[in-house]
């Protein structure tokens, strides 16, 4: 099943993002960029032409747990960590080791669509997070990004300062990517960098 992951223990997890939840804070944005859907989207997430991950300010290193391809889905499993100066309210409670999380990912084929969900190191009872990237043309056959994150921090008092923190993080994040991803495209166009 596409909406469906494996994980070490040889549990099911489901990785849709609960966007309904009115817990959760969300972030979405779609970008829309002047280049080939089909061409960007084979170069970009097929062949892994795009940049490296650790070019993302936050992003110290991430590690390839484990991956599998059927041809209609092709799933990875990745250890992520990141650097980030937290709140001083949150420091008392959030060691860095925190800042260590599984990300579990899926690319379906079929919708052009990257489904995730992230799992703390620590904490992971308490954080729920998860999101999707959706590719499609518009009218003009241009590359449309559709990202949207949602995150419920379960902490008393500072999962909301924790969840407004991390949700900049990530929209820096997002932004960074949104400058890499047109330097990549432009390179793909033959425009050089």
């Amino acid at each position: 099943d596409a909406d469906m992951i494996l994980d070490d223990r040889r549990r099911v997890m489901r990785i849709q993002p609960p966007f309904g939840d009115p817990r959760m804070v969300k972030f979405k944005k779609i970008r829309v960029y002047d280049h080939d859907a089909e061409k960007s989207v084979d170069y970009l997430i097929e062949r892994e032409l795009g940049y490296d991950i650790v070019e993302l300010q936050n992003v110290t290193s991430v590690k390839k747990i484990k991956r599998t391809d059927d041809g209609k889905v092709r799933k990875d499993v990745d250890e992520w960590c990141a650097h980030a100066q937290l709140p001083k309210s949150l420091q008392h409670v959030i060691p860095p080791k925190a800042l260590t999380w599984i990300a579990y990912a899926e690319w379906i084929r079929a919708t052009k669509t990257i489904n995730f969900r992230i799992e703390p190191i620590v904490l992971k009872n308490a954080v729920e997070c998860s999101g999707r990237t959706t590719y499609s043309g518009d009218e003009r056959n241009r590359l449309v990004r559709d990202f949207e994150i949602s995150i419920n921090v379960k902490l008393p008092v500072l999962g909301q300062v924790a969840e407004n923190f991390i949700i900049e993080v990530l929209k820096n994040n997002e932004r960074q990517d949104d400058e890499l991803c047109k330097k990549i495209l432009k390179r793909m166009d033959g425009g050089g960098v």
